[in-house]
């Protein structure tokens, strides 16, 4: 090659003819020199735009796998990643190439997210700790056999949610022997916690209150006052909480008191305590102290050895009233609490006259009620009676005023103001700082259809029903009962009528425009002298008391060619045809329209070697290559190009000459084995 030749060569190589020599949609030019070279888009560069910028800036944007190419994408302007196999996308996370999911494809041990970090909707299957692979199906510890589930078909290797791995069965009520590496029957009951095989031997924990018997856990039967049971010999042996030993199988109560010790019960259930020296088992089972002259029974007790003590009374003397006990007369010198014997129950009395008892703070007070009101006792309790314009509050007479419209005047709990107040007035509250709270009577009359009370100062009136407050009074407002009534600012019945009804002289009346089994597509209904009148919306039109959709699509120019018009409810969609694809991503085929698909720029269209792919609008073939026949030709709705296959016609002619053969020896054996079927008939 000379000079003239080598620089002719290199100019073809970086200058272009047209714009399919220029990478990634590059712009074929010519420059002021009068020469041509690619104008490349932003990201892409060298002489013919086949270089992209930061796939060479970085050579590892799309890792290092083998499967995975780093290229321009045209319709975005930026370097992307893209796999060699059209069912995986590329995982900026892992960068790897993977297969994608939806919610439900990660099984149990993954979950369908996108990297919100990215701008890439595409979703990976994320896995827990010690999980891989695209759905999320195989566990590390299963495979590498760290935890051997062996050969039984019914065990799986499964992660716990602490991660851990461990082998399921999956019968019921079967547990993983992990010595035998089978799966077996492990029931224990419904009192078991879990089951378990150590040494091949079942094992079975029980509940508080259940002991395994070797088989399943059995209910001890020992009472609520048991810790556990176990056997001994075949016997159940109840252990007891303090105070309680066994009985018949039982945990009973057992206490001898602080004057015995060593409390059991004997084989005829009979209770059995070693009392100190001057004490005796009383009826109550307990040790107490013998009575005589010099220790005598209280509150009416008799003694016979020991104290026989009448109802409502206790100890060894009986001087406890049973009702007393817990303190409930408190702790103060002067009260005292005593026996009633008619009641056989206890009351609270001060010690001073003159003085009553308060339950409240449990003590004793002396009966005054202030300087504006008079003390009383009534059957020991205290009732002040107060002067005109005080009330009683916490037993003292205080000052309460509701102004000249109340009827009267009392206190609630927390020492709050309560106003009963005459008719057509009600109590008004105002809060001021400091919880500072003032309460009077007030005006408050909504009028003979409403009750009028305050909310704190604000007037609320509760109307009957059919009514409704304006401005401080109840007014008639009802519009039916197919929607709500209000008023405007003006005062002005408003109607809101529900969906398929207007408003007709104040009542929501049965009106409605959408075509039937449509809602809600913004027509408006109204009456215009009791007549029903439609207003319909954009696509919509009117044929008397209803809207009726426009078909578009009858006309023939409502979408471009290579499209399908459907008609929608007020509206219309063009969808491309079967072969074609939207000419502008994202873009509606309405206002783009659509453009063939090269279906040959597929590597999987056509499968065999023998073919060649031809586009052709709106569909492709798989043709035979010169010197090859298809072998088995069909066409029709199910065809499919892509699995034609050929072979070479040599073998054509071939088979040919092999049928013919075979044809021409049928026939002579046919042939001759008539003539002989003839002859033996004649003989």
């Amino acid at each position: 090659m000379n000079l003239t030749q080598s620089y002719l060569y290199n100019v073809a190589e970086t200058q272009c003819s047209k714009d399919i020599d220029c990478h990634y949609a590059g712009k074929c030019i010519t420059t002021a020199e009068g020469s041509k070279e690619c104008e490349c888009k932003n990201g892409t560069s060298g002489s013919l735009c086949q270089d992209v910028d930061d796939c060479v800036t970085n050579p590892y944007m799309c890792g290092n796998g083998t499967d995975v190419r780093c290229i321009f994408d045209v319709s975005v302007e930026k370097a992307t990643c893209k796999c060699d196999n059209s069912r995986k996308k590329f995982d900026p996370g892992t960068e790897t190439c993977r297969i994608p999911c939806k919610y439900g494809d990660c099984g149990r041990y993954g979950s369908c997210h996108t990297d919100f970090f990215l701008d890439d909707p595409v979703r990976f299957c994320w896995c827990r700790q010690g999980v891989r692979g695209d759905r999320c199906e195989i566990i590390d510890v299963c495979v590498n056999k760290d935890v051997d589930c062996g050969d039984d078909p019914t065990a799986s290797c499964e992660l716990d949610l602490n991660d851990n791995a461990y082998c399921k069965c999956s019968e019921k009520d079967q547990i993983f022997d992990y010595d035998a590496k089978i799966c077996r029957d492990c029931k224990c009951g419904a009192r078991s916690m879990y089951c378990e095989f150590k040494n091949s031997t079942k094992i079975c924990n029980c509940q508080v209150g259940y002991y395994f018997d070797g088989e399943k856990c059995k209910d001890c039967n020992c009472g609520d006052a048991a810790e556990s049971c176990y056997l001994v010999n075949g016997n159940k042996i109840c252990e007891c909480i303090d105070y309680f030993a066994q009985r018949f199988n039982q945990c009973a109560l057992c206490d001898c008191g602080k004057n015995g010790e060593n409390c059991s019960f004997d084989a005829s259930g009979e209770k059995q305590c070693d009392c100190f020296p001057g004490f005796s088992m009383g009826n109550n089972g307990r040790c107490v102290a013998l009575c005589n002259s010099t220790h005598e029974c209280q509150n009416g007790g008799t003694c016979n050895k020991i104290c026989q003590c009448p109802k409502g009374t206790s100890g060894d003397f009986c001087e406890k009233v049973d009702w007393c006990d817990y303190d409930k007369c408190g702790f103060m010198d002067d009260v005292e609490c005593l026996y009633n014997k008619t009641s056989t129950e206890g009351y609270c009395k001060c010690k001073k006259n003159k003085h009553y008892y308060e339950e409240t703070t449990r003590r004793c007070y002396e009966c005054n009620c202030g300087d504006f009101g008079e003390c009383i006792l009534a059957y020991d309790a205290k009732v002040c009676i107060c002067q005109e314009g005080y009330a009683d509050y916490l037993l003292n007479c205080k000052r309460c005023d509701c102004g000249s419209d109340a009827l009267n005047c009392s206190f609630k709990s927390l020492g709050k103001r309560l106003c009963h107040c005459k008719e057509k007035y009600a109590q008004k509250t105002k809060k001021y700082r400091y919880d500072d709270v003032d309460t009077w009577c007030a005006p408050c009359d909504c009028g003979e259809h409403g009750k009028c009370r305050y909310d704190d100062e604000e007037l609320v009136c509760e109307c009957e029903e059919n009514y409704k407050a304006y401005k401080g009074k109840c007014k008639e407002c009802f519009c039916g009962y197919n929607g709500y009534c209000d008023f405007n600012s003006e005062g002005e019945k408003t109607c809101h009528c529900d969906y398929g009804y207007s408003p007709d002289e104040g009542i929501c009346t049965p009106c409605n425009c959408d075509p039937p089994g449509l809602k809600n597509i913004g027509s408006k209904c109204v009456f215009k002298d009791h007549e029903t009148q439609c207003e319909c919306p954009e696509g919509f039109k009117n044929i008397g008391k209803t809207c009726e959709d426009i078909n578009e699509c009858l006309n023939a120019s409502a979408c471009s060619s290579n499209t399908m018009c459907k008609n929608l409810p007020g509206t219309f969609k063009c969808e491309c045809k079967s072969g074609f694809k939207v000419k502008e991503e994202n873009q509606d085929p309405k206002d783009v329209g659509c453009e063939d698909i090269n279906e040959c720029e597929y590597s999987d269209a056509c499968i065999s070697d023998t073919t060649v792919c031809v586009n052709n609008p709106g569909s492709y073939d798989c043709v035979c290559k010169k010197g090859y026949y298809l072998t088995a030709p069909s066409q029709g709705q199910n065809y499919n190009p892509m699995y034609n296959t050929c072979n070479v016609k040599e073998t054509q002619w071939r088979n040919g000459s092999i049928a013919v053969g075979v044809i021409f020896a049928v026939g002579i054996v046919s042939v001759a084995g008539y003539i002989y079927y003839k002859k033996r008939r004649t003989q």
